[in-house]
């Protein structure tokens, strides 16, 4: 593998940064334009330049922590990586790239060796203030080495209701490196979306708010509808005739299991997965659906971040959202190139 002329810009603005700044930076990529690959990358020529340097990259799911991974074995089949996360059955603590699960690894900091660099994968998911687990271990990563550096990785460096996720109190402070979708769009580098509008929709004026986005309960009320569910269906089914892979992004467990059941009276196999589906249920949902076993899957705020299906060529959202990130990261599931 070797960098595109973004991501060595990127890689490039990160060391300048590192190297002449005294502030955390952030990088923003679009979804599909390879942050995984950056951050492999900048960890590699870290290592290769100063033996003793060591590093952890976190996440926020298992499927995050090993597509990070995996792609710095692909950059550097060699590299002393290790896993920490409870999903993965794993809780390496020696080597010196360390690739972690938030969840798993939050309250850990003192029993590992300290870090010199920490990078935070979707880092919008970082709280402007509290005491969060990114928060909690940051603060004990720098407690054990003053001199540690965070750097952020995200396609969305905003948070609803918040604002922007740098600035000069937060943990991030300036975006170093952005690149938009259009530039990547029109440069080859993702797939140009088309959208479809179809004429059943639910009616949305008397849906509750709170901080700008839908209630989901009320949300489910307006969309969860066994009439709207029918026609929807069958108004989509039409359009999706020569898609191969397609993501159906619903309101809540019930509205998933519906919508489910109205594509198979249509013949398409469309199984859920929620945050309830166990997970190795939800691991072989999502690898028949990556390989291509099968066509369709229906998710709840399961497969909007760091699902890298190339094969997605088609995006369904049933889950209507005030969120311009909520709305980019379900979208941006089909612009990878296959």
């Amino acid at each position: 593998m070797q960098p595109r002329h973004y991501q060595q810009a990127a890689i490039g603005a990160v060391d300048d940064h590192l190297c002449n700044r005294t502030s955390n930076p952030c990088v923003v990529i679009p979804t599909g334009g390879g942050k995984s690959p950056v951050m492999a990358w900048t960890i590699m020529q870290y290592k290769q330049k100063y033996p003793s340097f060591r590093a952890i990259i976190l996440a926020h799911t298992k499927e995050l922590v090993f597509q990070n991974a995996d792609k710095l074995t692909q950059v550097w089949p060699n590299a002393p990586l290790g896993i920490y996360a409870a999903g993965l059955k794993r809780r390496d603590t020696k080597p010196d790239l360390l690739f972690a699960s938030i969840d798993s690894i939050y309250r850990k900091a003192f029993d590992l060796e300290p870090f010199d660099l920490l990078i935070v994968d979707e880092a919008h998911r970082i709280p402007p203030s509290g005491d969060g687990k990114y928060r909690r271990f940051i603060a004990d990563c720098k407690l054990a080495n003053p001199k540690l550096r965070v750097v952020g990785m995200t396609a969305t460096p905003y948070r609803m209701g918040i604002g922007d996720v740098c600035h000069r109190d937060h943990i991030l402070n300036e975006i170093c490196y952005e690149i938009g979708v259009a530039e990547l769009i029109e440069q080859g580098f993702l797939c140009p979306l088309r959208s479809k509008v179809g004429d059943a929709a639910p009616d949305l004026s008397n849906v509750k708010r709170r901080g700008g986005e839908y209630v989901t309960n009320s949300l489910s009320a307006a969309t969860d509808v066994p009439e709207l569910v029918r026609d929807t269906i069958a108004e989509a089914v039409p359009m999706l005739a020569d898609r191969k892979g397609v993501i159906f992004f619903c309101v809540d467990i019930p509205h998933c299991q519906h919508v489910s059941e109205e594509l198979a009276k249509h013949g398409i196999q469309a199984p859920c997965v929620t945050g309830k589906t166990p997970s190795a249920e939800r691991d072989r949902i999502t690898a028949d659906f990556t390989s291509g076993k099968i066509r369709a899957v229906c998710n709840v705020n399961v497969l909007t971040e760091g699902f890298d299906a190339t094969r997605t060529d088609a995006i369904v959202l049933l889950r209507p959202t005030e969120s311009k990130g909520l709305y980019y990261q379900m979208v941006g599931r089909g612009l990878r190139l296959d």
